[in-house]
Formats: structure tokens, sequence, C-alpha cells
């Protein structure tokens, strides 16, 4: 059996002449509606170099399009680019780029920029806003907005300015005036106030906070209305209810005391706290064994009675 090999030259003859080939069938189409355009890359489609001052009901390109507006469903094999807005959908297989408002659903592998949107937002890595978004945003790495009415929830980190909704990250959310609730697996860091809760296994941070805090070691806040719980560190201006080992309230309790028992143990202890709640940590040792002299202790404790005793 013969076996033909064709040069490469011949080759990329055969693929350009097939390519401009496709285009030509494309533009010289004539039962295409206006607001449907087909095609394979700009400018190789049916609306060829006046893609981008049209708005159309129907984009779909095997690699990439680009149109002024879109008012219904756009699929690009790589990624679609609007320059102005879209009302619809939206899927590409690496990015969606919208240069003013989205309403609708964006859908990428990899990112989704715009400026503003109303509605749904996915993709494989990032979601990246210059200003506000009215929805939710789901990213497999980051998403980012100015201002949030919805929710965030990211592989790693969220950022917005204002959000009103929540954030849930794996690693770390951002926000700087944040009504409702933050839940990361490393920090929430909230550079004004909070109504709502926070949630986070290592630090979070807060200006005022009017619910609750959960942190896995520990928590910066300036005022809390509710009740803090950290593995280890509270640190607040006010707080009557703080639940954690070391708690540093600007107007609460702080301790250090020492005694010593009939075993001659002695501890040194220091206690934090707020009006109600505080903790307890402390060190043993003891006079009078020769092995295992040490001890540490921690725990909680609440102020159930007080009252004023005048002598």
């Amino acid at each position: 059996m013969m076996k033909i090999v064709y040069p490469k030259n011949v080759i990329k003859f055969i693929f350009t002449a097939s390519v401009l080939a496709f285009s030509y069938s494309l533009s010289a189409q004539s039962n295409f509606p206006d607001d449907v355009h087909i095609g394979l890359i700009y400018p190789l489609s049916t609306h060829c170099t006046h893609a981008p001052l049209d708005t159309n009901f129907l984009s779909i390109h095997a690699i990439g399009g680009v149109s002024a507006a879109e008012r219904g469903l756009a699929i690009s094999g790589f990624t679609t680019v609007v320059k102005h807005d879209i009302t619809g959908i939206a899927f590409s297989g690496f990015s969606n780029h919208i240069g003013e408002k989205s309403q609708g659903f964006l859908i990428a592998g990899f990112a989704n920029t715009y400026r503003d949107a109303i509605g749904f937002q996915l993709a494989g890595f990032a979601n990246i806003a210059s200003k506000n978004v009215e929805g939710a945003q789901f990213g497999g790495f980051l998403n980012r907005s100015r201002d949030l009415e919805g929710a965030q929830l990211a592989g790693f980190s969220n950022f917005g300015q204002e959000v009103k909704g929540s954030q849930f990250a794996g690693f770390m959310n951002a926000g700087k005036s944040i009504t409702g609730s933050q839940f990361a697996g490393f920090s929430n860091l909230a550079g004004g106030n909070v109504s709502g809760s926070q949630f986070s296994g290592f630090i979070n941070t807060a200006a005022d906070v009017k619910g609750s805090q959960f942190a896995g070691f520990i928590k910066i806040v300036k005022k809390v209305k509710g009740a803090q719980l950290a593995g280890f560190i509270d640190i607040a201006d006010s707080s009557d209810h703080p639940i954690g080992v070391i708690n540093i309230i600007k107007s609460g309790e702080k301790a250090i005391g020492f005694n010593i028992d009939e075993t001659e143990t002695g501890l040194f202890s220091f206690r934090s706290g707020g009006k109600s709640l505080y903790g307890i940590i402390g060190l043993d040792y003891n006079f009078k064994n020769t092995d295992a002299v040490y001890a540490f202790e921690t725990g909680l404790g609440a102020h159930f009675f007080t009252f004023n005793c005048r002598i």
C-alpha cells in the first residue's frame, strides 16, 4: 500500500484556503437575519468587520465573537467580547468580557469581566466587576466587586466594598461595610460595620459587629453586640460575652492571681473578659514533686451574681 505524505506548507495552504472559504460562504449567505451572528472568529463571520457595531439576538462563534450588544444568547468556544451590555446568556469556554452591564447569566471556563451585573456569574477562576453586582458571583478562585447585594462564593477569596448579603471563601473575605455574614476558611476582614455573623478558621476583624463572631484563633473588633467565640484570643473595645481563652476587652476585666494549696501546688493565672463571661489561663508548679512539676490549665468562667458591698 502506498502512503502519501503531504508537506507542511501544503497542509497550511489547505487550512488557510478552508478558513477563507468558510468566511466567504458565511458572508455570502442572505438568509441569516440581521440579529443572528454566526462565525469562526472576528472578522470571519456573517457580520464581518461591522460586528462591533451590531446588536444580536443570537451569536454563535467557534472561537470568538465581538458585538456591540447582545439581547439573547451568545456562545463562543473560547471568548465573547461585548462592547456595551448584554441581556440574556453568555457562555464561553474561556472568558466573557462585557464592557458595561450584564443582565442575566455569564458562564465562563476561566473568567468573567464586566462593569455592572444583575443576575448570576459563574467562572472557573474569577469574576471581576469594576462596579456593582446585584445577584451572585461564583468563582473557583476569586470574586471581586465594588458594591454587592447578594452572595459571593469563591474557592480562595472574595473582595467587596459594600456587601449586603454573604461572603463564602475557602481562604479570605474582605469587605468595607457588610450587612449579612462572612464565612472563610482562614480570615474575614471587614473595614467597617458588620450586621450579622463572621465565621473563620483563624481571624475575624471588624469595626462594629451586631451579631456573633466565631474564629478558630483570634478576633479583633471595636464594639460587639452579641457573642464572641474564639479559639484563643478576643480583642474588642467593648463586649459583655466574649468566649475565648484570652479576652482583651478595653472596658472589661483583666486580673492576675496566684495561690498555693495543701499539695504545695502554686498557680499563676490570668483572667480576662467582660461583664458576664471571662477566660482563664494558668500555669502550675508543684514544689513537692520531683517529677511532673509543671501543669497548664485553661477554661471559661461566668459572673452569675454581682453586687456592691460597703464596709
